[in-house]
């Protein structure tokens, strides 16, 4: 079906966790996490040139997949890579923070989805969703410390 290729999504901030403990325990210990929203949004705009709302570019349409171009669906491929040569860190699938909401019981959500309007998806916008949610639109990019 070609599902195995698509990003880790439908997948709640507490799966996430559970995730990373597994692969700590198959990788032989090695450190994974979920990205803070620091640790996210420096990925994203690293060598963020003027002008550039996007990560990768001033232009949705050449970094991202979202509403105007997904045709409803996630994607496997990546459009325009950014600087450190990540795909689809706007739009695509969303990705949890691991900072919590400080007015919520909710965990940050960045980066923006497959449905999301050009202006959800950019390097600063931020959301947050509830730790057991699981959305098609939302999934998990992880931090390896070496």
């Amino acid at each position: 079906s070609g599902s195995e290729n698509l990003p880790m999504a439908n997948i709640s901030y507490e799966d996430c966790l559970d995730f990373i403990q597994r692969l700590r325990h198959l990788t032989g210990n090695l450190v994974f996490a979920i990205p803070t929203e620091e640790q996210w949004e420096y990925a994203a705009r690293y060598k963020e040139e003027e002008g550039w709302s996007y990560a990768g570019g001033a232009h949705p349409k050449d970094v991202a997949y979202f509403e105007e171009n997904a045709e409803g669906t996630p994607h496997w491929e990546g459009k325009s890579p950014n600087a450190l040569e990540l795909y689809n860190m706007s739009g695509n699938v969303a990705e949890w923070c691991s900072d919590g909401n400080w007015d919520s019981p909710k965990q940050m959500v960045r980066g923006g989805a497959y449905d999301c309007e050009a202006d959800l998806i950019t390097t600063t916008y931020a959301d947050a969703a509830s730790v057991q949610t699981r959305l098609p639109q939302l999934g998990l990019r992880l931090v390896l410390f070496k």
